[in-house]
This record gives structure tokens, C-alpha cells and sequence, in this order.
């Protein structure tokens, strides 16, 4: 009696995928459970602190000196792209074409424009600090 669902080939025989029919080496094996298991603990620790951070910031969600630290942080992202843009703009000077230096340099007046106006937010939640506005103390 043939089996229902599969199909066979004219001489009789059912198909067969040698990659399915071979089992997987050892070495493998344990390369792939390693990885599952390296990929897990990142994520269990990528979970964990991101629970830590947001624990600290309902500790501070009001505070103006969180606000400060979270504009200082975010100033100096945008400082750090900015001049890793001009240091590959200096590195590959000769190599680039005209179109590609004009686009370095307006992604670095749009980091620079993007700092002036965080600096700004910094010098208005200073002011509303020096007015009595901060308050959890």
C-alpha cells in the first residue's frame, strides 16, 4: 500500500533532500546551541538594562537635572556623528566626488543646527532653574 501525500519518482523510489536526510555534525550542533545561547543572554541583558534605565527615569522624570543630562547626552551624540563625518570627509577628501563632499558637509551644518538648538533648550531649563522652577528639592 503507498503512503498518501508523498510522491514518487518512475523507479518507485520517494525523493529524498540529502540535506535533510543527513544528521548534522556534532560541531554544529554545538556552534548553533552556543550561538541560541549567546543570543539569549544578550537579550536577557539588553532587557535588564533597559528595566534599570527605566526605573531610573521615573526616579527622575521630573527633574530638571535629569532634563540636563538627557540634553548634555543627546549634544554629545550629535557631536560624536558630526565629527566622525568630518574625519571621513578628511580621510577620503581625494577619493570622493564633488556631490558626495557637498552632502557630508550639509549632514554637518544639520548636526551643527541640531546642537545650537538643544543648547538652547539647556540655557531655557537653566533659566526656569534660576527662576524657582525646580521643585523636587
Amino acid at each position: 500500500m503507498a503512503e498518501i501525500g508523498r510522491r514518487q519518482t518512475p523507479s518507485g523510489d520517494y525523493p529524498t533532500s540529502p540535506g535533510l536526510l543527513v544528521p548534522p555534525r556534532d560541531d554544529e550542533t554545538s556552534m548553533k546551541l552556543k550561538l541560541f545561547r549567546l543570543m539569549y543572554e544578550t537579550v536577557r541583558d539588553s532587557d535588564l538594562k533597559v528595566k534599570r534605565a527605566e526605573l531610573i527615569k521615573t526616579q527622575y522624570v521630573n527633574s530638571s537635572d535629569f532634563e540636563l543630562g538627557y540634553l548634555i547626552g543627546d549634544i554629545t551624540d550629535k557631536y560624536n556623528i558630526m565629527s566622525d563625518i568630518a574625519l571621513t570627509l578628511q580621510r577620503l577628501y581625494s577619493e570622493w566626488r564633488p556631490i558626495e563632499h557637498i552632502n557630508a558637509y550639509e549632514q554637518i551644518a544639520n548636526q551643527a543646527i541640531e546642537i545650537s538648538h538643544l543648547v538652547d533648550l539647556v540655557k531655557t531649563v537653566g533659566k526656569r532653574d534660576n527662576r524657582g522652577g525646580n521643585k523636587e528639592n
